[in-house]
């Protein structure tokens, strides 16, 4: 009787174990494993679209209507003393709810946590530091 039972947790065990193995694969969260990669990955221009990452997040988060946005053109990204710089033309709408185009270059830096992200805006049109 001892041994069925031993032999039997034996099984059991081996089926629980290949169980969690199995749910941790399934259950392992794809874009978490996708930002952690971008995160320490060089800034550069999509090839998709010619876009930039962190620029994108940073319109995303600052302007008054992100949804408006339509983006005109991006420049190659270049490395500067402290990281990346890229510039980007777009069209988006103001507090009025006028479309107005912006020409801005943005410079892109590694921060403490271990991200690359905007830390300096400057307005290619009227040469304005924005951030």
């Amino acid at each position: 009787m001892n041994k069925k039972r031993n032999g039997g947790c034996g099984c059991l065990f081996l089926i629980i174990i290949i169980g969690i193995f199995i749910g941790f694969i399934i259950n392992t969260d794809p874009e978490t494993n996708i930002q952690k990669t971008q995160s320490v990955s060089i800034p550069s221009n999509s090839e998709w679209d010619g876009s930039v990452r962190q620029v994108k997040t940073w319109l995303k988060d600052n302007l008054k209507d992100p949804k408006s946005i339509e983006y005109i053109d991006w420049s190659p990204v270049s490395k500067w003393a402290q990281g990346y710089k890229v510039r980007c033309k777009y069209r988006s709408k103001n507090s009025f709810g006028g479309y107005v185009i912006n020409n801005h270059l943005f410079y892109i830096q590694y921060n403490e946590n271990g991200w690359w992200e905007v830390c300096t805006v400057r307005d290619m049109n009227n040469e304005l530091k924005i951030l």
